[in-house]
């Protein structure tokens, strides 16, 4: 019995590695996958740095507020409490691809700390 046992997790073990190496063979076929592995490669992108081509060029950021939710209005005290998104829009030099080579996919959506973000603050002042 301990041998049939031990025959049936060597052949499941097998199996199962079997198809997870498929899987990761499979999922470089994917181009959304490939498109995201090439982009966040390590030797291609570095979110510690600022992402233009050329350090002497700005990198401009866009910056604007859209109104989410009023959450109170104090009319003595004159005071609002708001929710607001903040959103910001820059170029990022490395981030660029060649759709043709991706299955015409031109638009990807990326983990927020897995790119390079601007340091931007918010003051409220009173």
């Amino acid at each position: 019995m301990a041998r049939v046992v031990g025959w049936f997790l060597a052949i499941f073990g097998t199996v199962l590695g079997a198809r997870e190496a498929l899987m990761d063979d499979y999922g470089e076929f994917l181009p959304h996958i490939r498109l995201a592995k090439d982009l966040m490669d390590p030797r291609r992108y570095d979110s510690r740095v600022r992402p233009v081509m050329n350090h002497s060029k700005p990198t401009t950021v866009s910056f604007s507020m859209s109104l989410y939710q009023i959450l109170s209005i104090n009319e003595k005290q004159q005071n609002v409490d708001l929710n607001v998104w903040a959103i910001q829009k820059w170029n990022d030099d490395f981030l660029g691809w060649n759709p043709y080579l991706y299955g015409m996919i031109n638009t990807t959506i990326l983990p927020f700390d897995a790119i390079w973000l601007p340091d931007t603050y918010l003051y409220n002042r009173q």
